[in-house]
């Protein structure tokens, strides 16, 4: 079971598009949920929905990505024995959270953080996308040129994109463009444009082919 949630659906409609080739390769091994409160529903009745959808275990694995520590709070408590939970580095220093933590003498759960990775494990990861294994293309939505570099880090801040913007110091005067509408500004990129409108490295060469 793995189960996707957030406040809005905006994002994980946006994962469902992006993902969707890997999702209908794993459904025969893996049940893939998405889910978002209701309209009316309290933040108590949708933690409690996603709890029944473990029957009642709790999860192994819960990785938090958003700078809350309510979200936070509530997620630590659906763990399952022995689980382990990567709480969000975005999260202010000295936040403060309402956790039990005779769970992890009593039920041996672990939490773990960082706001930074090893060189080993950027490592890993590059093996991982050199290897096909992982497509880091997939989490860009947008891109843009060195003087909407702002507009690029203040939309990620305030969540205008559901994704990761790319800024291409090397070209200066590109305006922030969500990838969708590079139909419109610049249809021989948007021709090399992966499923679901992702980026890719035809695209990208492209992009920089087009502009420099």
């Amino acid at each position: 079971l793995l189960v996707a949630t957030s406040r809005t659906d905006v994002r994980l409609k946006v994962l469902g598009e992006k993902f969707a080739r890997l999702i209908e390769d794993k459904r025969e091994t893996t049940r893939f949920e998405m889910q978002v409160p209701a309209r009316g529903q309290s933040f108590s009745e949708f933690y409690a929905g996603l709890m029944e959808l473990t029957g009642g275990t709790g999860y192994d694995d819960i990785v938090v990505l958003a700078p809350s520590a309510e979200v936070l709070a509530e997620a630590a408590n659906m763990l399952a024995p022995g689980g382990v939970m990567n709480i969000f580095a975005g999260l202010p220093r000295g936040t403060k959270a309402p956790i039990d933590l005779k769970g992890i003498v009593v039920h041996g759960v672990r939490f773990t953080g960082t706001s930074g990775s090893s060189i080993r494990d950027l490592r890993s990861v590059l093996d991982e996308a050199e290897a096909g294994r992982l497509d880091p293309n997939l989490s860009v939505v947008a891109v843009s040129g060195l003087n909407d570099a702002k507009k690029g880090l203040e939309g990620v801040m305030h969540q205008a994109f559901p994704g990761k913007v790319v800024v291409y110091p090397q070209i200066v005067d590109f305006p922030l463009t969500a990838l969708p509408d590079l139909a419109d500004v610049l249809p021989s990129v948007y021709a090399k444009l992966g499923p679901n409108h992702s980026w890719t490295v035809e695209a990208e060469a492209a992009f920089l082919e087009e502009l420099l």
